[in-house]
């Protein structure tokens, strides 16, 4: 099941991925925020995070396996639960995909 984020959740975190500093994260955010309706924009985000798949922070405070789990449940989430479609954004294998869904109870 997909997560619901809102239109200022997704235009944060599309600035953010871009990489944007102020300024210019400013100028983008209130564009998109004003311009762009909720569906255009949830297609990119979607987008950006199969391209820039770790969208995903590196939450070194985390142990590993839970930042791992924490970067598939992200992952599926973002491409709508499509299974091959998240082993590509992650750089696994679907095999892998699979085997770590089960090990992290994520079915």
């Amino acid at each position: 099941m997909p997560l619901i984020y809102s239109k200022s959740e997704i235009v944060s975190d599309i600035v953010r991925l871009l990489d944007l500093k102020e300024p210019e994260a400013g100028i983008i955010r209130s564009a998109l925020y004003v311009k762009f309706p909720f569906d255009l924009l949830h297609i990119v985000h979607r987008q950006l995070c199969l391209v820039h798949p770790l969208g995903i922070e590196n939450e070194s405070h985390k142990p590993k396996s839970e930042a791992e789990k924490h970067n598939i449940i992200k992952a599926l989430a973002a491409c709508d639960g499509h299974r091959i479609r998240t082993a590509v954004a992650l750089h696994i294998g679907v095999r892998t995909l699979y085997r770590k869904i089960k090990q992290f109870n994520l079915l």
